[in-house]
């Protein structure tokens, strides 16, 4: 809460000194969260690991810290949460919680019901199963800043492994936005008998100022843009 701020430290009875209190940069905070996934039957099932570090994993190791084992497991899966409100954590396994040196690391697998569009001999799909920020504009007549509690960075790779019997029919095209408060990249490959999404976005403002609203405002355009992308999955000819 004081980051960029300034401090009074006492260095004796009559002696002080003000110190511009360092802001933490968003290198340091990391949410990173690798899965690995299928389609099987109207299912998304997978597995992936989150990785908590910085200020990220101050602020969840709080809440973390559960009493009940259905406290923790609800807060997982909100952390987790991601397509639709059919998201479900089948298992979980949390390391380093109390580990000042090392990120909080969550290992879980789980599934996903209807969240694909199977057409015909065709799969349509879209990878941007979290969708951070969709739509999440500053309204015009907003005279307040907007509050960020510390920059971050948040890098995610998904791997969607192709069903048997379908090749790629389209990807979409790699999208960048390098804003001087926030932005991001995503990008597509197939690799073998994947596809991968490699993802960041980053916010890197403690107080952004009503006179930049209007390049958050660009961003958030761009980004609701990009999230909405679709890969397309076609049968291979019998």
């Amino acid at each position: 809460m004081i980051q960029g701020k300034e401090a009074l430290i006492a260095l004796n009875d009559t002696d002080y000194e003000i110190y511009a209190v360092p802001e933490i940069a968003r290198e340091r905070n990391i949410i990173r969260d690798t899965s690995y996934f299928r389609l099987e039957d109207g299912f998304i099932t997978g597995n992936g690991q989150l990785s908590l570090s910085g200020y990220a994993k101050v602020f969840n190791t709080y809440r973390l810290n559960r009493t009940t084992e259905k406290d923790v497991k609800d807060y997982v899966t909100r952390l987790l949460s991601r397509g639709s409100n059919k998201f479900y954590v089948e298992q979980y396994k949390i390391e380093n919680l109390q580990d000042l040196d090392k990120p909080v690391r969550i290992d879980y697998n789980f599934r996903v019901a209807d969240y694909y569009k199977k057409i015909g001999d065709e799969i349509y799909f879209n990878m941007n199963m979290d969708k951070s920020y969709y739509r999440e504009y500053i309204k015009k007549d907003r005279k307040l800043p907007l509050e960020n509690e510390f920059k971050y960075t948040q890098q995610t790779v998904a791997a969607l492994e192709l069903p048997a019997g379908y090749q790629v029919k389209h990807l979409p095209a790699d999208d960048t936005f390098n804003g001087k408060n926030l932005g991001y990249s995503i990008r597509y490959q197939q690799k073998g008998g994947k596809i991968i999404q490699t993802r960041e976005l980053y916010m890197n403002f403690l107080l952004l100022q009503p006179d930049q609203f209007a390049e958050w405002n660009e961003v958030i355009k761009k980004l609701s843009e990009a999230y909405s992308e679709t890969i397309i999955l076609k049968r291979n000819p019998m």
